[in-house]
């Protein structure tokens, strides 16, 4: 049996555990009566107990208290997914998740991976690239509305990183040649986009890196940029920031600050607008 409880009221729901063996089971709570519970306690906090038998003593779980959203949630997560390698679209209220960004299908690519997505929900902006070659990719803009739609597509040609760098001994070196970089944000409207990029040293060395605030509508159209080597570079001449996200504003950057490329080594900010 599961018991819910909250704001002096409670409900009992008896169902038929799932068991591999006898020592784990599971019970699954219809989506008809997480609705209804929904509904009854909207903008509230439960606790959830799972009370079993064995026919002669009770045992009961440890309470989970979950709160449930005020309002009907709208909108979607999307994920990537390491088996198919695609990246999906799991919309709220939907029993399963879709095919959204398919390599070969909706880009010139063999793999896609790296994504953000605008917290208006009205882009999406992943970095492609070949198979395995996460080093050499570009980024790729477009509407969540319909993924056909790219404003932004890396054209595909002989990589400038082929003639030093084969991530992979099976690529034949063909790539994107414009639009480069591989972790991305988008601002809180999908205008602009934060992308760190790579370059390749006489040592084949992935570094230093760049970042750059790029117009995440139009192709290669760079609003501002950092180098690692800048004398104003706000994270020191021998850092950068990577893995960046903009704040809900769209006003300042949230980075992990790197020092080399084995990684991150902390936290830092930026401004977008400096």
């Amino acid at each position: 049996m599961v018991k819910a409880s909250g704001e002096g009221r409670e409900f009992h729901l008896y169902l038929a555990p799932e068991c591999q063996n006898d020592r784990f089971c599971t019970v699954e709570l219809p989506q008809i009566e997480w609705k209804q519970l929904g509904r009854e306690f909207a903008g509230k906090e439960v606790q959830f107990e799972l009370i079993a038998s064995d026919g002669t003593e009770f045992t009961a779980s440890e309470p989970l208290s979950i709160q449930f959203s005020p309002e009907p949630v709208f909108g979607a997560l999307y994920y990537w997914a390491s088996i198919s390698e695609v990246i999906k679209r799991a919309s709220f209220g939907s029993e399963r998740a879709v095919d959204f960004i398919v390599p070969g299908k909706n880009v010139d690519y063999e793999c896609v991976a790296c994504h953000s997505v605008s917290r208006d929900g009205s882009t999406i902006a992943f970095a492609v690239g070949p198979h395995e070659g996460e080093n050499v990719t570009g980024i790729q803009t477009t509407s969540t509305l319909d993924p056909e739609l790219a404003a932004i597509q890396p054209t595909k040609g002989t990589s400038p990183y082929a003639a030093k760098h084969v991530h992979d001994s099976a690529w034949d070196g063909q790539g994107p040649i414009d639009n480069l970089g591989n972790n991305v944000a988008l601002s809180p409207d999908g205008s602009l986009m934060a992308v760190n990029g790579t370059r390749i040293d006489e040592n084949d060395n992935l570094w230093p890196i760049f970042l750059e605030i790029r117009d995440a509508q139009s192709n290669d159209t760079v609003i501002s940029k950092i180098e690692t080597t800048d004398a104003n570079n706000p994270f020191g001449t021998e850092g950068m920031g990577i893995h960046p996200e903009f704040s809900p504003d769209g006003q300042q950057l949230a980075v992990t600050h790197a020092q080399n490329a084995e990684g991150g080594i902390g936290l830092s900010a930026w401004r977008a607008n400096q």
